[in-house]
């Protein structure tokens, strides 16, 4: 849990980027740990590659991808929902659009088949 009150922080911003394309460029992989490895574990898990990741995002975001004291690249998971929320925002207003152009072309649609009602002739005026 990260402490996330609006009280404990500053400089708050709006991100202006677009998180489809982060998503676009990073696949999610299956792998097996070299640690566990070495005890006989030989599970599969699934993730990503914190150096893939780290490519794909901009540097100033640093508390995604951190290196340990070693040079071990980890990643946090956790931090990663701000752009996933991000994609979902931007996947939101694409389809928010996409129902409504749908609605206009439908509405069109419809005007451009409606039977036409014919227009009465009109009755030429009685002569005396």
């Amino acid at each position: 849990v990260d402490t996330s009150d609006l009280t404990k922080k500053y400089d708050v911003r709006t991100i202006e980027h677009n998180f489809t394309d982060i998503v676009k460029q990073v696949e999610p992989k299956t792998f097996k740990m070299e640690e566990e490895k070495e005890v006989g574990i030989t599970k599969t898990h699934i993730g990503f590659i914190a150096n893939e990741i780290e490519e794909a995002i901009h540097d100033e975001w640093e508390n995604i991808v951190m290196t340990d004291n070693e040079g071990v690249k980890k990643l946090s998971y956790i931090k990663l929902t701000g752009i996933l929320w991000g994609v979902c925002r931007e996947q939101q207003t694409k389809i928010e659009w996409l129902e409504s152009s749908v609605y206009e072309l439908q509405e069109a649609i419809k005007d451009l088949t409606k039977p036409k009602v014919k227009a009465k002739a009109k009755s030429k005026p009685k002569e005396n």
